[in-house]
C-alpha cells in the first residue's frame, strides 16, 4: 500500500467545534476499511490517524492526501500521528490547531464587574501562555480571573455602550474569535422620587452610560424622554405613579 515514506507537509486548522480536517503530504497508503468490498482481511488496512493518541474516522485518503472527522471539544494544539495500519511503530507526527470560538458574552454593568466570555477552544495551557484578551483594541489580558476551554471570566473596568472583544491563543496560529461586550446603564437618583398618578411630571434620571435611542418606562408605562446625555435623562412621565412603579 505504501511505495514511499511518508510524509507531512501540512494540516488544516479545525474549529474547536469541530469539523473536517485535511492532511497533505506524500506516501499515504489508501486507507480501506474491514467491510469494505475491496478487503478481504477483516481488519484496517492502510493509513491510520490518531490524535492525542485517539483514531480518528478518515473519509478520504490517497498518496498525497488524507480527510478525516475531529469532533467538537478540542483546545489549543494536539499531537497527531499518521501510520500505516500494519506498521504503527513506523509513524509521522504533527500538530492540529483548534480555533477558538465566542458563542456568547455576558453584559456587564457600566461601573464594572465580571465579564464572562462563553465559547471552546481557549488555550490555558501553552508555552506562550495561554490566550490573549482584548477589549477595544487594548491587551486585558492581566484582568483574567477565570481561563478554561470553554469559559474565559475577567474584571472589566467598566465602560459604555459598546466595545469589541479579540481573543487569540497564543500558539502563533493566528486565528481569532471576536464578540462584543455590551454594558448596561445605572441609575443612581430619580428626581422627583414621586408624582401624581394622572402622569405628567418633569422627572431627571442621574446614572451612567444612557445612550441616545433609549427608552424609560414606569411599570408597563413608557415615558417620554425630552433630553438625554450619558449620565442624566430628562423625561415626562404619563399617566403613572412613580413612587409606586419600578423604573427600567
Amino acid at each position: 500500500f505504501r511505495t514511499e515514506p511518508m510524509e507531512v507537509v501540512s494540516i488544516s486548522h479545525v474549529s474547536s467545534q469541530g469539523g473536517s480536517v485535511t492532511i497533505t503530504g506524500a506516501g499515504f497508503a489508501e486507507h480501506m476499511e474491514p467491510d469494505d468490498p475491496r478487503n478481504s482481511t477483516g481488519r484496517v488496512l492502510g493509513v491510520v490517524v490518531e490524535v492525542d493518541s485517539e483514531t480518528r474516522t478518515i473519509t478520504s485518503s490517497g498518496c498525497d492526501q488524507i480527510v478525516f472527522d475531529e469532533p467538537a471539544g478540542g483546545c489549543g494544539v494536539a499531537t497527531v500521528r499518521v501510520y500505516n495500519a500494519d506498521d504503527p511503530s513506523n509513524f509521522v507526527e504533527t500538530s492540529l490547531v483548534y480555533d477558538p470560538v465566542i458563542t456568547n458574552i455576558s453584559h456587564v454593568s457600566s461601573q464594572g464587574g465580571t465579564v464572562t466570555i462563553t465559547g471552546a477552544g481557549f488555550d490555558e495551557f501553552n508555552e506562550l501562555g495561554g490566550v490573549t484578551l482584548l477589549v477595544d483594541g487594548v491587551d486585558v489580558t492581566g484582568s483574567i480571573t477565570s481561563l478554561a476551554c470553554t469559559q474565559i471570566q475577567f474584571t472589566s473596568p467598566g465602560g459604555c455602550g459598546i466595545d469589541p472583544i479579540v481573543v487569540y491563543n497564543n500558539d502563533d496560529s493566528g486565528d481569532t474569535a471576536t464578540g462584543n461586550l455590551v454594558y448596561d446603564p445605572v441609575v443612581n437618583t430619580i428626581t422627583p422620587s414621586e408624582g401624581p398618578e394622572a402622569g405628567g411630571t418633569d422627572t431627571t434620571i442621574n446614572g451612567e452610560c444612557f445612550q441616545a435611542g433609549a427608552t424609560v418606562s414606569f411599570g408597563a408605562t413608557q415615558a417620554l424622554i425630552t433630553t438625554i446625555d450619558r449620565k442624566s435623562t430628562r423625561l415626562n412621565s404619563s399617566h403613572t405613579d412613580i413612587s409606586r412603579m419600578p423604573s427600567s
